[in-house]
């Protein structure tokens, strides 16, 4: 199931191997990391912060949210926004990435998503992407698996594949250039 969080899917059995982002809080699974990312603020081309080169908390307090899960729940949310004090005009839970990114390029809502993961989008000028904070927010991608003895060899061996060719997409590495 595409929208089942892994660390569910793993404890249940339903998944041998999940990614997910840092940290995976779970004591029946174990982890390690894979790569690194950084979060952008994905806003549809002719959007009033298309042109920025950074967004602030409070930039975001009269737009509307997607996400794909409840604020709660979001750990881009929590970051983000509930430390600030920050709240979005609206936040709403869409769980299929191509309908979020449809309502984005309509000018229907923001969303946070990695470079990386939608970079056909970006790279078409469909969608432009907007660091978050003036740092950006960084983000670590890990495998995890459930806690055994003596793990298939095949689950660390496809672990080390992805790690080995997870490098920064050419979007990310422009972006990053062009960072001050």
């Amino acid at each position: 199931n595409p929208t089942r969080p892994p660390p569910d899917a793993l404890v249940e059995g339903e998944a041998a191997l999940g990614m997910a982002p840092a940290p995976v809080a779970r004591k029946e699974l174990q982890s390690r990391p894979l790569f690194d990312d950084e979060l952008l603020l994905i806003v549809a081309a002719g959007h009033p912060l298309a042109t920025r080169r950074y967004v602030r908390p409070q930039d975001l307090a009269g737009e509307r949210l997607l996400l794909y899960s409840t604020p709660e729940e979001s750990k881009f949310y929590q970051q983000f926004f509930a430390r600030h004090g920050v709240e979005p005009r609206e936040v709403v839970a869409v769980q299929l990435t191509e309908a979020m990114l449809s309502m984005v390029k309509a000018g229907l809502g923001v969303s946070p998503f990695a470079g990386w993961a939608i970079e056909r989008e970006l790279r078409k000028g469909e969608v432009v992407g907007v660091r978050l904070g003036q740092r950006g927010l960084q983000r670590t991608w890990v495998a995890a698996t459930r806690r055994m003895a003596r793990p298939p060899a095949y689950l660390a061996e496809l672990a080390d594949l992805v790690a080995a060719h997870a490098a920064p997409s050419p979007f990310e590495e422009r972006r990053l250039a062009a960072a001050p």
